[in-house]
């Protein structure tokens, strides 16, 4: 700290002081086995480099140089150590800007190699699983993990256009997903560069996310836990996102709502739909945020469409009935909020209901026209209403299926106490 403290004050010191840094940084004199003296060390040096880096200007590139050297080739980093490195590269780069965007393509390298290596770790663990290759991969994990955050880090302190499009390609053509836990890190630091990002790169980023996760319905059964949290996770960050604007959420809200609808209607022809409905009902709690703050002037013709049709299918699904619950408590609180949100199902003129029967009679036939459902729907229909037996044989699929999906929305809806949506339901000709 005294020599930080010299350097800054004299700069005839601080090449020297920057030097001495170097040096213990990479091959410490009095390396420490206590765990609190060896952070204390590192966060000292890394703290007296990016003051050094930022005072003279002539000195950032032999600093920052180090300090990707010392990324490179430290293999047993905490997650405290780590930290301090971000602050540090993140605090020159805050001061250089631009001039800093050469340190992406260092790390690149750096990526390359370490990706590489990884992964052929990977594939020799398959065919001979050892713990000395095992303990050798988690080495390469560790210092993939710190390089990986550090584009993400850099890219997001810079905010540039330019370097974001160029960076998105390298970090996306590494997922391998699920294929190992690197896709974590990736797609973690891809949704710190989306919060920042504008339209072109947060779009690409979201599609992605969506063909990642429609894509894991196809994975093994060991991997889609991985897909249920981390994707999930991501598409929530970015809709809980405060600063979000506007127009990046509607988009994300419109990504999000055709996936649960394109997922929805494969789960439903599927003959393994129970051990697949993870997919869609882990979507519902960010539809459940994406809807909120919707006023009905903001429905417009498209959300309105992909947000009645994924309230049909939560009630296909069972997502909506308290009483006969067989998912998750979450995935039925978001269907009540989803409820709460969600504008009447009719429209202002007398053919909404069957036209909407028509269509869901029409998902039921492409479905092969599960008998089951069918029996299920008009059961709980008739249960809801006191509909009698006859009655119910004289309602289609479709017809069922509708009035029952009304039926569910109003009563989740008249908790609020406000019946004047409910009303427009019960006009509609």
């Amino acid at each position: 700290r005294l020599g930080e403290q010299c350097a800054l004050v004299s700069p005839g010191l601080s090449g020297q002081v920057a030097l001495f840094l170097q040096k213990e940084l990479l091959e410490p004199t009095v390396p420490f086995d206590d765990e609190e003296l060896n952070f204390e060390f590192y966060h000292d040096i890394l703290h007296a480099m990016a003051q050094i880096a930022v005072r003279y200007q002539n000195r950032n590139q032999i600093i920052t140089e180090a300090l990707l050297k010392f990324l490179s080739k430290f293999d047993h980093f905490t997650p405290r150590i780590l930290e301090k490195f971000y602050e540090a590269i993140c605090t020159i780069a805050k001061k250089y800007l631009r001039d800093f965007r050469w340190t992406i393509d260092y790390l690149n390298n750096f990526l390359f190699t370490d990706y590489s290596t990884y992964s052929s770790l990977s594939a020799r663990l398959l065919k001979e699983p050892s713990a000395a290759l095992k303990a050798e991969e988690q080495i390469v994990e560790i210092r993939l993990t710190a390089i990986i955050t550090s584009i993400g880090k850099i890219c997001s302190t810079l905010n540039d256009n330019e370097l974001t499009e160029n960076v998105l390609p390298t970090l996306i053509s590494r997922i391998n997903y699920p294929g190992c836990k690197i896709d974590e890190i990736i797609i973690d630091q891809l949704i710190e560069i989306a919060l920042i990002a504008p339209k072109k790169p947060f779009n690409t980023i979201v599609d992605l996310l969506a063909n990642t996760y429609r894509n894991g319905i196809n994975y093994r059964e060991a991997n889609k836990s991985l897909i249920h949290n981390i994707i999930p996770n991501a598409f929530m960050r970015l809709a809980t996102a405060k600063d979000l604007q506007r127009n990046l959420k509607d988009g994300l809200r419109r990504r999000v709502a055709k996936l649960f609808e394109l997922l929805a209607n494969q789960i439903y022809k599927s003959s393994k739909r129970s051990s697949l409905m993870g997919f869609v009902g882990s979507l519902l709690p960010i539809i459940a945020e994406l809807s909120d703050g919707l006023i009905n002037e903001s429905w417009d013709s498209k959300n309105l469409q992909a947000f009645r049709s994924i309230w049909y299918y939560i009630i296909i699904f069972q997502f909506a009935q308290s009483n006969e619950r067989v998912w998750m408590e979450e995935w039925y609180s978001a269907a009540a909020l989803i409820a709460l949100r969600l504008p009447p199902l009719c429209k202002k003129k007398s053919t909404t209901v069957l036209e909407t029967a028509a269509q869901l009679d029409l998902l039921r036939k492409e479905s092969g026209d599960d008998k089951e459902d069918n029996t299920r729907i008009r059961k709980q229909l008739g249960s809801a209403i006191s509909l009698d037996q006859a009655s119910l044989l004289k309602l289609t699929f479709g017809q069922t299926l509708y009035l029952l999906s009304v039926f569910h929305l109003e009563k989740l809806r008249a908790r609020t106490g406000n019946f004047r949506l409910s009303f427009e339901d019960l006009g509609d000709p």
